[in-house]
């Protein structure tokens, strides 16, 4: 199968005749706001490798790992 890129209200697209799956969709959706939010920090964003997940008993449990 072939698909050309086209430009419809100046958004590129490319047209497979096939869905996209919701985890397709919600990667997008998230990559996009990290970008945004890197972006809106000045890349002071920390990485979620660097940080860990909530504590069982629910409060924040924040440790930044050092190299």
């Amino acid at each position: 199968m072939t698909s050309t890129l086209k430009v419809d209200k100046a958004i590129p697209s490319v047209r497979t005749g096939k869905p996209l799956t919701a985890e397709t969709v919600d990667r997008a959706i998230a990559r996009g706001r990290r970008e945004r939010d890197r972006d809106n920090l000045g890349g002071h964003l920390r990485t979620p490798s660097n940080v860990t997940k909530r504590s069982k008993g629910g409060k924040a449990n924040v440790t930044a790992r050092t190299p």
